[in-house]
């Protein structure tokens, strides 16, 4: 003969299956609330077995094809003070640093342009031009400002990138084109955009 003890324990636990888990934690929270500590701790042994069972049932090695985009140190690039970058904005104007300008040897009287070579598109260059965009210095900083929304999103678009705004580290030396002996062409890495606002609105 069972007990009352014994008689409640069982028809708790054999109704209580490991489907219902959120029904055992709260009988298990009324039951000790209420100091029926003889039911609580069957239904808490209950969890306590269900739990071990799911995770022995689960703990399997598994193999599969992943084709994963990895985020790194390489390809999380950021942009610290002082780096020598550009900015190209959508939206607003865009800026050349002031270690850019330095190592370009700019000032707010000069004009720059950008090209890109046809043989390798993926490469831009920023060049000192007389028929380029005009530059200023609106901070008095050093860093150069200069407009044309135009140009910024043809660059972004076909680089790839859809935010609003985003920078590019320039080359630490440049490079002289045959074609145009003495004019320096200083390499934008377009490769690891420094993203620094929202996507675009479509």
């Amino acid at each position: 003969m069972y007990t009352k003890k014994q008689i409640s324990e069982q028809r708790i636990v054999s109704y209580l299956t490991p489907w219902n888990k959120k029904a055992m934690k709260k009988i298990a929270r009324n039951s000790k609330m209420t100091g029926s500590r003889y039911i609580h701790n069957a239904v808490m042994e209950k969890l306590k077995v269900d739990k071990e069972i799911f995770f022995n049932q689960n703990q399997t090695d598994t193999v599969m094809k992943l084709n994963l985009e990895m985020f790194d140190a390489e390809n999380m690039v950021y942009q610290r003070k002082g780096d020598a970058c550009i900015s190209l904005s959508r939206n607003a104007a865009s800026s050349i640093s002031k270690a850019a300008a330095l190592r370009m040897g700019l000032d707010a009287t000069d004009k720059i342009a950008i090209g890109r070579d046809i043989d390798n598109p993926d490469d831009w260059y920023l060049v000192s031009s007389q028929t380029g965009f005009s530059l200023r210095d609106d901070k008095g900083d050093g860093t150069l400002f200069f407009n044309n929304a135009s140009l910024a999103n043809k660059i972004l678009d076909a680089i790839g990138v859809e935010e609003d705004r985003a920078a590019f580290y320039i080359a630490n030396e440049y490079t002289e084109s045959e074609d145009e002996p003495g004019v320096q062409h200083w390499l934008l890495f377009t490769s690891k955009p420094i993203i620094k606002s929202r996507k675009k609105k479509k």
